[in-house]
């Protein structure tokens, strides 16, 4: 039992206890409290409740205030109809209330599902709003009979209109539209009104100024009532501006592409899977001769000799199931062309491959290499020319350097004999009739001594420039550490008079000729040990250093040094940058030292500052030049 339905029987009973107390009161009026509390007990306990206090009530009532009272006897009719009357009453009662919770728990229901019914609205409403706006998408209705528009919230934002404006009637609307498209959507909304024609349609809206034009799809239909007449029309608008744009950029990107194509300078043709040519530029055009219509829908085969048909075909379908985008089309051999007149041409050609709407295209890049064919035909000739005339020019040469060398060595030998009898008869003159002579004659006597032994300087210096350039290099592994040691030790002891700080890197070593590379160390130590005679502490140095992906060997000191502006003239025969008397000299060692260098495929830098010293690096290659080359 609920409690409600418990209260609903209990209230009967606390009725009869409270008019008990209160008979006095309330007598003879048995039905007093009774009737309300059945009435309360139908509100509180439902039919079941009401049903039951009724029952309890009259039980009460007729028992203790009914006459005769403490019994269930009746005296009179009247206490009958009475009973019967309460009863009746109670019963109306439950059955009244019962009608009225089931109707207010009806009306509950209801109200609840309508509440839930406008939330899903509401919610499907607001979903409705977001995908319009996603997809710039609004609906519009119109309603002719009442001549009234209603606008979706996106209409308003695509037509640049504020939303708290009311919509805009038709024809008014145009103002939002440029004048172009007002007059084809004009035309199709006035033929959806007299024969409804559903119509779509796209035209540039004006915005605001401070709002950027768009392009808008609009769509309508009519709605007709049921005697077929047209009564409003609705429909959609759309914001296409993008949509524009891409087929702007793509109509673009394709003139772009036509005009690329179209200006090449070579052959851009397109086949099909069947190899049939679909695309032919002007380039091709010239290129073999035919005309645009008339090579369009032609197998390709027309465009190659006969008898690499089989061969170019089966290429073509062995790329195709290739993974490949690109390759040259060069793979059975010589690629040869042929014009429409039937000659053939070498040509040059790539070939492409991509999906185009579901078909696989083909795209030939073709070049017409005649020209190239006769220049490199011509380039040939011409090597061969020049090969055969460099071969008679190194002979020539090879045999000018062996006359040379032969002279040189002819004119060095033959001076020597008179310079030998010049010398010898100098000296006897100086020794056995010396005293004799008088005046300036002794002195030119001793003009005629050192004039000899400069020219027999002179002409040693000659043959050692002739060996330098003469003969076959012997390759081998040169310790220049080691030989630098040597031949300072070797100076040391020829001048023990003098100390000079030695310093020499360890470890250096080189592929080269070692009869060569020590007259190269001769000449440079010889030049360092000379040229610091006049320093109080002399020092010299041999190292290496790496640089421009080069090693340089180096000998530097602290001497007597070159002015920068001069040093063009050091490498020069008999060319000298300090007087005689100060350094006595030929000028013939570093000439000796760039041509033994330049042998070796070397180089060789000297750097210097007067009064500081000069330094002097050089590098050998392992491969040794030519001596015609070199000459």
């Amino acid at each position: 039992m609920s409690a409600r339905l418990a209260l609903a029987v209990l209230l009967p009973i606390v009725a009869c206890a409270v008019q008990w107390f209160l008979w006095d009161i309330f007598k003879p009026y048995a039905w007093f409290l009774f009737i309300p509390t059945v009435f309360l007990s139908a509100w509180v306990g439902g039919l079941n409740g009401g049903l039951a206090a009724t029952a309890i009530g009259a039980l009460l009532a007729w028992y203790f205030f009914i006459s005769p009272t403490l019994s269930f006897q009746l005296d009179n009719s009247a206490s009958v109809f009475s009973i019967a009357v309460f009863i009746f009453t109670g019963c109306l009662f439950s059955f009244f209330f019962d009608q009225l919770r089931r109707s207010k728990r009806q009306a509950n229901e209801a109200l609840a599902i309508a509440e839930s019914a406008n939330e899903k609205i509401s919610h499907l409403y607001q979903k409705l709003k977001e995908a319009q706006r996603l997809a710039s998408v609004g609906n519009w209705a119109w309603d002719i009979q009442s001549d009234t528009h209603t606008w979706s919230e996106e209409v308003y934002h695509i037509l640049g209109r504020d939303p708290a404006l009311p919509s805009v009637g038709y024809p008014e609307v145009q103002k939002y539209f440029t004048p172009e498209g007002w007059a084809e959507l004009f035309v199709a909304v006035e033929k959806c009104l007299s024969e409804g024609v559903s119509y779509v349609c796209d035209a540039e809206v004006v915005r605001p100024s401070n709002c950027p034009r768009r392009w808008i799809a609009a769509s309508g239909e009519a709605i007709r009532d049921v005697n077929g007449n047209i009564v409003s029309l609705q429909g959609t608008l759309q914001d296409i501006s993008e949509r524009k744009q891409v087929e702007q950029s793509l109509r673009e990107s394709e003139e772009q592409l036509a005009v690329v194509i179209n200006s090449a300078m070579d052959g851009v043709i397109a086949v099909d899977e069947q190899q049939r040519i679909r695309l032919f530029n002007p380039a091709a055009t010239e290129m073999f001769g035919l005309s645009m219509a008339e090579a369009i829908g032609q197998p390709l085969s027309r465009l190659i000799p006969e008898r690499f048909h089989l061969a170019h075909e089966e290429s073509i379908v062995n790329f195709a199931h290739t993974n490949l985008k690109a390759r040259r089309m060069g793979g059975m051999g010589e690629n040869n062309g042929v014009r429409a007149n039937g000659q053939e041409f070498p040509i040059e050609a790539s070939i492409s491959q991509s999906v185009v709407a579901g078909n696989k295209l083909f795209i030939a890049i073709v070049r017409d290499i005649t020209e190239r064919k006769q220049a490199q035909d011509e380039i040939l000739r011409l090597n061969f020319d020049l090969e055969r005339r460099v071969i008679n020019r190194t002979a020539e040469l090879t045999a000018a350097n062996r006359e040379l060398d032969s002279f040189a060595y002819a004119v060095a030998h033959d001076l020597r004999a008179p310079l030998r009898a010049m010398s010898g008869f100098s000296h006897a003159l100086q020794e056995d009739y010396g005293h004799q002579l008088q005046g300036e004659a002794m002195t030119f006597l001793d003009q005629i001594s050192l004039a000899s032994s400069k020219m027999s300087d002179l002409v040693d210096g000659l043959l050692t420039l002739s060996r330098s350039t003469s003969g076959g290099l012997q390759y081998d592994s040169v310790d220049i550490s080691a030989l630098s040691e040597r031949l300072l030790a070797e100076l040391a002891r020829s001048d023990h008079e003098r100390h000079v700080k030695v310093e020499v890197e360890a470890g250096l070593q080189a592929q080269c000729d070692a009869r060569m590379l020590e007259a190269v160390m001769r000449n440079l130590l010889g030049n360092a040990w000379k040229y610091t005679a006049h320093v109080a502490e002399p020092s010299i140095r041999v190292y290496a250093e790496e640089r421009d992906n080069a090693r340089f060997f180096c000998v530097a000191d602290n001497g007597a040094g070159f002015d920068m502006a001069h040093a063009n003239r050091l490498f020069k025969p008999f060319q000298r940058l300090h007087r005689q008397d100060e350094f006595p000299g030929i000028g013939i060692g570093l000439a000796t030292v760039q041509r033994i260098v330049n042998r070796h495929a070397g180089a060789i830098e000297a750097r210097g500052e007067l009064g500081k010293g000069a330094t002097f690096c050089f590098t050998l290659s392992d491969t040794p030049v030519a001596l015609s080359q070199e000459t």
